[in-house]
């Protein structure tokens, strides 16, 4: 029975499945096109960061399109499930295709991994690392007789590198096709897909990746420490290529484009069409990402400014040179311009002193008389200030503060209070009463509660039925007891009869 995923797609069958998912044929509901759907695995799905993630990074997978790049058509988010609707390719993966045929020639195997690196450059361009290139996400379709590669699980790995995920379970990636930089921890780049794909060309002519250990600690190591080794029989320009693809520093390595045209290049020279003349070399060299196009250029050093901003260079003053700034003057015959200050303002003068200024000129110095200005443009309107809005505004009725009454009695401090001693008060004297004896007041009060209880008892005896029910008690008492002595003195008679008979 086919299982619903979101309100388009219905799961057929399993396809395969991998560490980030389940791989299942699925259609269309509407218009029962066949599909791919990977449903990612479960943890991801409660991770609300992997989550978030994925809803925000929807348009940016939807909108990667390449003839080399499996299109990602939707993204389902139903709950706790999350996964990726894909076009179904027509083929096997590269690893299965690999176990099944054995290693390529190194001609085809770079023409190949040059598809790939295409698509890679154009995902790298938007700023979209793969982080897990390898053989098994490499399909190849069919095209008549022949295939052609695809790259697929794009954004899986992005998407799974949550940092609760990859604190508690594992490494984000395969360790066979892991950077250095990336085990070490360091940001990634796209130099890390560059690193997998130098892992992928060496598996597709040697059999196997440069490294191999059942220990992913000491897989990590070896990236981290060990040089590869050229296997037997691989072609220079094609050794050449993937040596770059794997070295430690991420700035030696080219680019996806650069390495796609080295590759094409390499596969010419390696198939005798074109002849090695160092130009290989070159195109790895310029297209790695340490790269620097300026390096001809001098370097010159930026000098700081005492504040802490960075000054530009000044050019070196030429001796004897005049100064070239001039001031413009106007021709004869046309008014000069003369400078127009606002008045000052109107400050209140201070009172003059008849006592000698010490700052004064002496009464013989020359005195000179500023020229009056020209009139100018008419002074601004003055500005609302505060003094004046408050002056205008009316003024509120000020409500009188009410002082703290005073006390009727003097107040004196508290300490001095505190401090003098207080005369005792005389004691006064009281009368005798009998209950200051110990235990008489308990006693008496024992006996007034008698007293209450007997004269209760006695009214509910004289003032009830209670009386009449002794009464007839006691009578019945005489009455029982007059039938006991009849008795007795009847069983006495019968008894000193018949004692005389015998007599």
């Amino acid at each position: 029975m086919d299982r619903p995923v979101g309100s388009k797609y219905l799961l057929q069958e399993t396809l395969g499945r991998g560490a980030s998912g389940t791989v299942w044929r699925a259609s269309v509901r509407d218009t029962g096109e066949v599909v791919a759907v990977k449903v990612l695995r479960e943890e991801l799905g409660t991770d609300p960061d992997v989550v978030t993630r994925f809803l925000r990074e929807r348009s940016l997978l939807l909108n990667l399109r390449h003839p080399n790049l499996v299109h990602v058509r939707d993204l389902v988010v139903e709950g706790e499930t999350l996964a990726l609707v894909m076009d179904l390719i027509d083929g096997p993966d590269l690893r299965t295709y690999l176990r099944d045929n054995g290693p390529l020639p190194p001609a085809a195997a770079a023409l190949t991994m040059a598809q790939i690196c295409d698509a890679l450059s154009v995902t790298h361009a938007d700023g979209v690392i793969h982080r897990d290139l390898k053989p098994a996400n490499i399909m190849l379709a069919r095209n008549g007789d022949s295939l052609y590669p695809m790259l697929t699980d794009f954004g899986i790995a992005r998407l799974a590198d949550s940092p609760a995920l990859t604190r508690t379970h594992e490494l984000v990636g395969t360790p066979s096709y892991v950077a250095p930089e990336t085990a070490e921890g360091r940001p990634l780049t796209p130099a890390v897909d560059v690193y997998a794909a130098g892992v992928v060309l060496y598996e597709l002519v040697a059999g196997h990746p440069p490294f191999r250990d059942t220990n992913p600690i000491a897989l990590l190591h070896h990236h981290l420490t060990e040089m590869p080794t050229r296997p037997a029989g691989m072609p220079d320009a094609y050794w050449l290529v993937t040596e770059r693809c794997l070295a430690k520093q991420p700035e030696v390595r080219p680019d996806a484009h650069g390495l796609g045209r080295a590759l094409r290049l390499a596969a010419d020279i390696v198939a005798g069409v074109r002849p090695d003349d160092g130009s290989l070399g070159r195109i790895l060299a310029e297209s790695s990402f340490g790269a620097n196009p300026g390096a001809d250029e001098p370097t010159r050093v930026v000098t700081q400014h005492p504040s802490g901003y960075a000054t530009p260079p000044m050019p070196p003053e030429r001796p004897n040179t005049p100064d070239p700034t001039r001031v413009m003057t106007q021709p004869p015959g046309y008014p000069q311009p003369q400078p127009h200050y606002p008045p000052p303002p109107a400050y209140a003068q201070p009172p003059q002193h008849s006592a000698p200024q010490h700052n004064a000129p002496p009464h013989n110095a020359p005195q000179y008389n500023a020229p009056a200005p020209e009139p100018g443009p008419p002074p601004p309107p003055p500005r609302y200030r505060r003094d004046e809005a408050a002056e205008r505004e009316p003024r509120r009725r000020e409500r009188p503060v009410r002082e703290p009454r005073e006390p009727r009695e003097s107040r004196e401090p508290r300490e001095r209070r505190e401090r003098e001693p207080r005369e005792p008060e005389p004691r006064r004297r009281r009368g005798f009463r009998l209950t200051s004896i110990p235990g008489v007041g308990c006693t008496v009060g024992c006996l007034l509660r008698l007293v209450i209880m007997a004269a209760i008892l006695f009214a509910i005896y004289w003032f009830s039925p209670l009386h009449d029910w002794v009464d007839t008690a006691f009578g019945w008492f005489d009455t029982v007891q007059d039938w006991y002595h009849q008795i007795k003195d009847f069983v006495s008679g019968s008894d000193s009869g018949g004692d005389g008979g015998q007599n």
